[in-house]
């Protein structure tokens, strides 16, 4: 981030967030972004009880499923790329974590 202030000083700083989706948190911004998230979330959710029974198989597939449904909500024109792009990452990082 650089700054100026009205004297003409500047400055500039950078800081760095850790980030690390989880499903848990895809979910939080399914809800925050996306308009009629149920379906969606039905993925989600699902994904997240498949983890916590230990079947991981389950759910990469809940997940791999969630990723083509935002493709669908995408090509409808019912999902915006710009959110769909941070959904498709988030669910990615949480694929490969598993």
């Amino acid at each position: 981030m650089a700054a100026r202030d009205n004297l003409g000083d500047s400055g500039s700083a950078s800081v760095t967030f850790p980030y690390s989706p989880t499903v848990a948190t895809l979910s939080s911004i399914v809800q925050a972004l996306v308009a009629a998230p149920h379906p969606l979330q039905v993925k989600l959710d699902a994904a997240a009880r498949a983890i916590a029974d230990g079947r991981s198989d389950a759910a990469r597939g809940l997940l791999g499923a969630f990723r083509n449904q935002v493709a669908a909500l995408v090509r409808s024109g019912r999902l915006s790329a710009a959110v769909a792009a941070v959904l498709d990452a988030d669910a990615a990082w949480s694929l490969a974590s598993l």
